[in-house]
Parts: C-alpha cells; structure tokens; sequence
C-alpha cells in the first residue's frame, strides 16, 4: 500500500506523466443515417480520394500527339475489286457466300462507300472491363476517284474513350459490310464491350466478313501461319519493313501516357494504317479466287476448300466442278477424304446416286489402305442396287476387317444375316 500512495503522490491524475499517452476521449456513437445519406457520404469521399490521387500523381499530363503522318502505304490505291465494272455484284456475292451474318440475295448489291474496313489497337489481348481500345483504323472507298482513304481514331487519354466511340458512330451508319480480320473474335466483341461500359450506343450487327476465317479455310494448307504480316508477305508479295509486333503496342501506349512519348504512337499508328490497307488488298484477292476458283485457284486443296463452301452457301454447280477437277488432281489422303465425302453428299441430294459408284472406286483405288471407300460401296450396293453378295464382298475385303475394326466386324455379320434370310 506504501508503494501505490507514493505513486499517487508522485504521479497525480491531474498531471499525467511527460511522454505518456493521452487516454482517449470517448464520444457518443453518431446518429444512425439512412442509406441514402451513407451512399452520398461515400460518393463524396471517393470523389475526395480521386482528385488527391491526380493531384499527387507525378506523372505529366498526356499530351495530344500531332497529327500521324501515316505511311505511304496503300492509301492512293484502288485494288482491282473496285475497278471492275462487276464490283457490286461480286462483292455483294462474296458477302452472301462468307459473310456472318451473310447477306440476303434479295437485298440490293453493295456500293462501294458503304464498305468499312476496320482494324482496332487495344491496351491487351484479353476481352475484358480493364482492356482498351485506344486506336480505331477505319477505311472506304470513299477517296478521290474511288480510291481507299484510311482515317485513325486515337485516344488520347483512357478517360476519352467514350469520345472516339462516338466518333467511330458515322462510320458505322453508313456502311453495309465490315471487313476486319479477326474480328468476328476480338476487335466486334471488344468494341460491343467497350460501348456498353461507356453506355454509348454503338451498331454492329452489320454483314462482317473476317478475312482471317476465309484465309484459314482456304489457304492455311500453303501458309507459314496465318498471320496478318505473313499473309501478306505470301499471298500479297508485301514485305513490311521497320514495322512494329503487335506484342509491342500495349506498352508502347503506357510508354506514352507515362511520358507523353510521340515516338512509340506513331510506330503503332504506321502499323494499323499498314493493317487497314491490307485488308484492302487481301479482299481483292480473296474475291478473285473464291469466286472464279477455276480460274484462280492454285492448288487442288485450294480448290476443295472453295467447292466445299459453296456447295454449302453458293453455286452448286460451282462446287461441284472444284470438287471434281480437285479429285482428279494428286491429294493428301485427308483432302481427298473430305472432298469425296463431300461430293458423295451433294449427289445424294440431288438425286444422282448413280453416279456415286465411280466416284467411291476411284476413292478406294486412290487410298487402297483405307476401308472409307469399301464401307461406302458396300452401303451403295446394300441399299441402292440390292446386291448383297458385292456388299459383303467389299466388306470382307476391307483392310480394317484384318486389324479387328469392330464397326467392320459388325456390318459384316449383319450382311451375313441378312444374305442368310434372302436365301431361305
């Protein structure tokens, strides 16, 4: 008890000690507040937080590039397509053929203005909320004398991008058909995204032709990969020279809102003035052999590709000429398969089954390794001619039968069967 007296004395309640803390003062909780009140209390001091972040920031403002000198590329040039006195109605034919949605043949043909080419520059690949799109390359037939023009839509700053949307608008108006490459998978949906964060109405839902899908179907067998700048180099004969990989693009960008570096955004603009054009000119040349692939083609994997598609699509007739100038030509196995598969189908739909015999003969002594063509004779002799015997001979001779192919082994005991009840 001494001790704690002498504390007392030592250390009194209405002198604190120097350098100790101060006990807290104890205030009455605040009146409760409705929901509306905490939420504008909120907004207030985000609001708060945000203008002190920018204050802080050290970073210089942005400032707005000069105008791109964009390269001498193909902005004067006005591809074939166009000069043919049959431009509307060929290109109105490839957009009724490959378009997705395609074009309806009883819709009026194309004119040449309302064509838009379009090619985007983003701050990633990934379709998502934190991606965005910072340059839009926009392009028409809409130069002196019909002649390509490309315009460039930039963003200056991520917080302006509902302005360049808005922009990219008019363009949209007025065009029937969009031609990307790849955009059916990256450059529409991210656009879509875009504008509806944004909440600015933007239309897409025109005719889209994506080159890259026309590209893969048709000449993916003969190409590097298939790249933009590699299609251009082995179907264009253009060689890019000083130009940038589109991996670069999104940093280049941040170098330039951090920095306010010109140098990297005109790099990027040169390569999206590049991919416009070639859209261009990869068009002029995809119309050409996709819609006289007789003429054009250049091989006869080319030629099935094209005769497949329109036997789905197209002309008919057509197809069916690529299919069979394709098969009386040498094929990979596969192609060959795919293109008799192929023509097989469309002549049962047209009713001409005899002439499915010849067809698959021609097949089976081309392949003599596969059983596809003796399955296929055997089914035709089956159900078409009625001639059992030759059915179960086809089958008993397939090579699959020897190595214990069970679908084989199934249909041969099936034949078997039924030639058994024939005869009884």
């Amino acid at each position: 008890m001494r001790l704690v007296e002498r504390l007392r004395r030592a250390y009194p309640a209405s002198a604190p000690p120097v350098g100790a803390a101060q006990a807290p003062v104890l205030t009455p909780p605040p009146a409760q507040r409705s929901p509306d009140q905490l939420v504008r209390a909120l907004q207030r001091q985000i609001l708060q937080l945000e203008r002190s972040a920018r204050g802080a920031s050290a970073s210089p403002a942005p400032r707005p590039p000069e105008p791109f000198s964009a390269p001498d590329y193909p902005a004067a040039v006005t591809p074939a397509l166009v000069a043919d006195a049959g431009f509307s109605e060929r290109l109105t034919a490839l957009a009724a053929l490959a378009a997705s949605p395609a074009l309806s043949s009883g819709e009026r043909p194309l004119a040449a203005d309302e064509l838009l080419f379009l090619d985007t520059e983003t701050t990633g690949l990934a379709r998502s909320a934190g991606t965005v799109v910072f340059l839009i390359g926009v392009g028409g037939f809409w130069g002196p004398g019909g002649s390509l023009a490309i315009e460039q839509l930039f963003v200056e700053h991520p917080e302006r991008e509902a302005e360049v949307l808005r922009r990219l608008a008019p363009y949209l108006a007025r065009a029937r058909l969009l031609v990307t490459y790849n955009g059916a998978s990256f450059d529409l949906p991210l656009l879509r995204l875009r504008a509806a964060l944004h909440r600015e109405p933007l239309a897409l839902a025109h005719a889209h032709l994506d080159l890259l899908a026309l590209c893969r179907h048709h000449f993916a067998h003969r190409l590097t990969n298939c790249r933009l700048v590699t299609v251009e180099r082995e179907m264009l004969s253009r060689e890019r020279e000083h130009d940038i990989d589109g991996a670069d693009v999104p940093a280049l960008y941040a170098e330039f809102l951090r920095h306010g570096q010109r140098g990297g955004i005109q790099r990027i603009a040169e390569h999206n003035h590049r991919d416009v054009g070639s859209l261009a000119l990869l068009l002029e040349r995809v119309t050409r052999q996709v819609l006289d692939p007789l003429q054009w083609a250049e091989d006869a994997a080319e030629l099935c590709a094209t005769g497949t598609r329109h036997l789905r699509r197209g002309d008919a007739a057509l197809g069916e000429a690529c299919l069979q100038r394709a098969l009386a030509r040498t094929l990979p196995g596969h192609v060959r398969h795919r293109a008799t598969v192929a023509l097989a189908a469309h002549l049962r739909r047209s009713g001409r089954t005899a002439a499915l015999e010849p067809l698959w003969e021609h097949y089976r002594h081309e392949l003599p390794h596969s059983s596809s063509g003796h399955v296929a004779l055997a089914k035709y002799h089956e159900h078409v001619t009625g001639e059992l015997e030759r059915a179960l001979a086809l089958v008993r001779t397939a090579p699959g039968l020897a190595t214990g192919d069970l679908a084989l082994l199934r249909r041969l005991q099936r034949l078997q069967q039924k030639l058994s009840s024939a005869t009884t």
